[in-house]
Formats: C-alpha cells, sequence, structure tokens
C-alpha cells in the first residue's frame, strides 16, 4: 500500500507541476502576443500619421523580415544623422558662448563630419593648441514623465563617468586639462526634468547645469548642454 500510494503522490505532484508550467507558458505566451500587438500599434500609428492616411493600414502586416531588417538598418542611420546634427549644434553653442572661436569651431565641426558613428573616444574630443574639449553625446528621449529607465540611465551613467575620469582609447590623454560637456536632444518636455531626477538620485555634484556659468578657470565640473529638438 505505501508504495501505491508513493506512486499516487508523484503522479499528482507530477500533473501539478505540469499544471503549473502549462500555466506559466500560457501567461508568457499572452504577454508576448501583448507586446507585440503594442509594437505593432505603436508602428502602425507612426507611419499613418507620417502619411496623413484618411484610413488606417497595417504598415507592420505587409514587412517581410527582410524588409524589417532593411528598416533596421536604415533607422541606424537616422540615429547617426540626428547625432551628427545634435553635436554640430553643441559646436555652435560652444561658438555663440564664446568658449571656442570661429576658427577653434570650424576645426570641431571638420571633426565631428569626418569621425564615424561607434568610433573610440569621446563623441567630441578637440586638443587644440589653447582649449582641449570632450564631449558625450546623448539622443535618447524618455517615453514618459516618469525619467530615464534600464539601459538609458546605463548608458548615462558611463557616459559621466568617462568625463570624469577619461577614455583609454581617446586622443585627449589627461582629462583634467579638457573642459567636459554632457550633451542632450531635449524634447522640450521630459529629458530637461529627468536629467535633473538623475544627477539628483546619484548625487553627481560636479555636473553644471547650464552653459552660460562657464568658467573658464574649472575644468573640473561638466556642464550640461541641451539642444533644442526644433534647432538640428
Amino acid at each position: 500500500m505505501a508504495v501505491w500510494k508513493n506512486i499516487h503522490t508523484f503522479a499528482i505532484s507530477t500533473d501539478t507541476k505540469s499544471t503549473n508550467k502549462s500555466t506559466n507558458i500560457s501567461k508568457m505566451n499572452k504577454q508576448l502576443i501583448s507586446q507585440e500587438q503594442q509594437m505593432r500599434d505603436d508602428f502602425n500609428l507612426f507611419w499613418n500619421q507620417f502619411m496623413k492616411n484618411s484610413q488606417p493600414v497595417d504598415y507592420y502586416g505587409m514587412l517581410s523580415p527582410e524588409q524589417l531588417i532593411g528598416l533596421k538598418k536604415v533607422l541606424s542611420d537616422v540615429n547617426n544623422i540626428i547625432t551628427m546634427r545634435v553635436t554640430l549644434e553643441f559646436a555652435k553653442t560652444l561658438l555663440n558662448n564664446q568658449i571656442i572661436n570661429p576658427v577653434q569651431y570650424c576645426e570641431i565641426c571638420r571633426t565631428i563630419r569626418s569621425k564615424g558613428p561607434n568610433c573610440n573616444g569621446f563623441d567630441v574630443e578637440y586638443d587644440g593648441s589653447k582649449i582641449q574639449i570632450v564631449a558625450e553625446v546623448k539622443c535618447n528621449i524618455p517615453e514618459s514623465s516618469a525619467g530615464f529607465k534600464g539601459n538609458q540611465i546605463t548608458h548615462i551613467k558611463c557616459d559621466i563617468n568617462n568625463l570624469q575620469k577619461g577614455k583609454s582609447k581617446s586622443k585627449i590623454k589627461n582629462i583634467k586639462n579638457a573642459y567636459k560637456f554632457f550633451v542632450l536632444l531635449d524634447d522640450g518636455q521630459y529629458v530637461t526634468q529627468a536629467m535633473n531626477n538623475l544627477i539628483y538620485l546619484k548625487n553627481w555634484g560636479n555636473i553644471i547645469k547650464d552653459i552660460t556659468q562657464f568658467n573658464p578657470n574649472d575644468r573640473n565640473s561638466i556642464y550640461l548642454v541641451y539642444i533644442p529638438i526644433n534647432s538640428i
């Protein structure tokens, strides 16, 4: 009897585990379907608004996997274009605030245009005879007023750390001699507050929130530069 009882108990236990596993798989499938549907809705909403369609079109359903991969490559180029425009506008901001002169401005713009995406070093690194400048550029925009999340925060922390300590593959070998800037694309809605919240949470005391407070004698601080989205 004990043997049969153990077998019966094992069978119930196995059935319970199987049922729980099936339930978990079902929940995961529902979550995945929900996520895909949200991505599908967002994708179609953007393109229908962009195309100004009077009747909605299911662009998501029309694209093959090969076409989606091709679109991904194009979007990567779009990201690089946006970053370059923001970076060039940053150089103009330095000029307008008289941090650099016209000759230095032209030299910096030349290096920005010649620098390929994902190159080593900082997004901007200028090693002039009279001034050294390093800058990191971020075009991330929070999805809501909740602020930056996940990988966005991780990348910003990494950039701030690099501006403080330098990069081994940068042309600027002594970061202490360089003026440091952290550049953000400002959507006019969420970015500024999200960055302020992050500075407060991480206790980054050496970040100055306004480039108009630039002090030529201060090479320790990191200056924030917000580039309005309508200026690029």
